[in-house]
């Protein structure tokens, strides 16, 4: 039998070979799966559904969501990502994850197909089981874009539109503003689909400032991409009259993809402007979302908020928008105003002030606008407002305000009855906003026949003061009047005056000359005082001293040449 024997060196060459051949192998293999990885299926959802909700690959739910539920993580590459919604009910369940913040890109431009467009609820989001409610549980004729934008961050997997028409939705922002997360395996964008997709295939792609491709665009075959539960969906008509399908189960996925996977990297980064989801007119989405600090996106959410009849509610509106370091207080306004109450602006701090209109209960709405800074881009959300429906302690039937020149206010109103009724409180204010309590006037408490007030307030000073007033009864309610706007023309210089007189903490300086002098304080010696003063409250009308920290005595105060002596307790 003869045997093939090689020499050292042809055997040590052919080992080599192998070897070469086999790592070449496997790098080619590693590189495919490591592209592959950049974007695809997630593998498992968790949502608020019931509190919490889970359903994936291998662990598919029996539970169907038939209602609102938000994204509270997913399961890419064997990696739980949080959303932000609520991390703390991810812990409470004793899920290990990377905790993020996901945001629905703002929407605007999606449009429906001359039939065929359907509005996806969760089956009982309208609050019929298996049938259609009456009037639909949304404005005709719908604003589409609602149903990708709502919910918390806009993460809501329990509303959106099913076959959106062919198009591109456009979503604009000012750049990336981190490339360090370029590459990081942490998903940057993140695409729904909650009906029955067709094989016919969505594109995604990064663009400039001039709508140009910017590295790559992807491809998505939704029939493909993983499925990881289903709900139970009515699809409305349009015209919230019909529904094509009741309490139909449907498949939920999630596509995700890192910014690498579009071909972006350290090279092109600045140039990217927009992000294009071209839709081939089948598409179901409930949202679309991105990675908060990645993109230089303002994202408004809705808001809620609930007072009682007659009674302000102070809407801090821009704690749940994004990113909160670029907003601008100043940009906020109002696109459209409730129906049944007025609002008030603070452009410092962002709040909004909502008072219902007289006797009105029920829902308000209104829309806001915030931009970030220098307005270049903006974004809007609705606030719903529940007005609760009380007993009111009174009715106001008149309130009228008379400016007595050189003099002050006086005021009249007039009660259709009085129920609990304790005392009236007179509040002004020279911007509308902040109210400083000025008088206070004991109420008749009981009365079912109209009952006329008079009182007078002296105030000198010169511009427009803004007068209301606030009911207080027994129980502690409130009620407010309309807001007068009373105008002072002339400045009566002559009545430079402080009171209360003595004064025990706070003393009001009238009358002064010009805002331009320094007010100053000194005791009967001569001694300058001025320091151990603050001033509280300062218009054009008046200005407020806290003297608290005076000794007991008498001082004397000065300001552009007058004097006036006043007592401290």
């Amino acid at each position: 039998m003869d045997y093939l024997v090689r020499s050292p060196a042809k055997s040590e060459n052919f080992f080599l070979r192998i070897g070469f051949y086999c790592l070449l192998v496997l790098h080619l293999f590693s590189t495919s799966a490591l592209e592959a990885q950049t974007y695809g299926g997630a593998t498992a959802i968790y949502t608020d559904h019931g509190g919490y909700w889970t359903s994936g690959i291998g662990n598919i739910s029996p539970v169907l969501p038939n209602d609102s539920h938000h994204l509270l993580g997913f399961t890419w590459q064997g990696v739980v990502y949080s959303t932000g919604v609520n991390d703390g009910r991810l812990s409470l369940e004793g899920v290990s994850f990377s905790p993020q913040v996901y945001q629905a890109f703002p929407v605007r431009n999606i449009y429906e197909k001359s039939s065929g467009t359907y509005i996806g609820l969760g089956q009982l989001y309208d609050g019929v089981d298996n049938g259609i409610s009456d009037p639909p549980p949304f404005p005709v004729p719908p604003n589409l874009s609602t149903f990708l934008t709502d919910g918390l961050q806009g993460l809501d997997y329990g509303t959106g539109v099913a076959n959106i028409a062919a198009g591109n939705v456009i979503f604009d922002f000012s750049g990336i503003i981190d490339p360090t997360q370029i590459g990081d395996g942490i998903p940057d964008v993140l695409v729904t689909q909650f009906a029955d997709p067709s094989s016919t295939l969505d594109e995604i792609f990064l663009t400039d400032s001039d709508g140009n491709l910017v590295g790559n665009s992807l491809t998505i075959n939704h029939t493909t991409v993983n499925i990881l539960g289903q709900w139970s969906a009515d699809f409305y008509e349009l015209d919230g009259n019909d529904a094509a399908f009741v309490k139909s189960p449907r498949d939920l996925r999630l596509w995700v993809a890192d910014l690498e996977a579009f071909g972006i990297n350290l090279g092109n980064y600045e140039e990217v402007r927009s992000l294009r989801y071209r839709l081939n007119g089948s598409s179901d989405i409930a949202f679309a979302a991105y990675k908060v600090g990645v993109f230089d996106i303002v994202a408004a959410n809705n808001d809620q908020g609930t007072t009682n009849q007659e009674e302000p509610v102070v809407l801090d509106v821009l704690t749940n928008d994004l990113p909160a370091d670029i907003l601008d207080p100043s940009e906020l306004s109002i696109l459209s105003p409730p129906a049944n109450g007025t609002l008030t602006i603070d452009s410092v701090t962002g709040q909004i002030s909502y008072l219902p209109d007289p006797e009105f209960f029920g829902t308000d709405q209104f829309t806001y606008q915030i931009c970030g800074e220098g307005g270049m881009q903006c974004d809007e959300a609705i606030v719903t407002i529940e007005v609760n429906q009380v007993t009111l302690p009174l009715k106001w039937l008149k309130f009228t305000g008379t400016v007595m020149a050189d003099r002050g206010v006086s005021l009249y109103w007039t009660t259709a009855f009085e129920k609990n009724t304790a005392y009236f409180e007179v509040q002004v204010s020279t911007d509308g906003r902040s109210w400083q309590l000025l008088d206070r006037i004991a109420a008749s408490g009981f009365s079912n026949n109209a009952i006329d007030y008079a009182h007078f307030f002296p105030l000198l000073g010169e511009g427009r003061v803004f007068v209301r007033l606030k009911q207080i009864d027994l129980d502690q309610r409130e009620a407010f009047s309309e807001v007068l706007g009373l105008d002072f023309n002339t400045k009566a210089g002559s009545r430079f005056r402080v009171f209360p007189n003595p004064a025990d903490m706070v003393l009001r300086v009238e009358g002064l000359p010009d805002q331009g002098f320094a007010i100053k304080v000194f005791d009967v010696r001569g001694e300058d005082k001025t320091h151990l003063i603050n001033r509280i409250e300062a218009n054009t009308f008046f200005v407020d001293l806290e003297v608290g920290r005076l000794d007991p005595g008498i001082y004397v105060l000065t300001c552009g040449g007058r004097k006036l002596k006043f007592q401290k307790r």
